[in-house]
């Protein structure tokens, strides 16, 4: 089952989203993103095991979240 799932900022996504900054050349809302994603990630894995797939066409952000072990799709390359 696929959806999107909206997910609220808090201290622990900004903190994140702070070390991202410092460990890539991202942009301040591209970290939240990213950091985002990560949060969900944990938690999914925690719970279920299920994989967040990362959509995003930005290759730095793109490439960031590749490392950090996020499966990315990047709608660009689509056919």
């Amino acid at each position: 089952m696929e959806f999107f799932h909206r997910i609220s900022l808090s201290d622990s996504i900004i903190a994140l989203a702070m070390e991202l900054i410092e460990k890539y050349p991202l942009r301040g809302y591209d970290s939240v993103q990213l950091s985002s994603a990560l949060n969900l990630q944990f938690a999914l894995r925690a719970c279920n095991g299920q994989e967040v797939h990362f959509i995003g066409s930005d290759r730095v952000l793109n490439n960031a979240a590749r490392n950090e072990g996020l499966a990315v799709i990047n709608p660009a390359e689509q056919p």
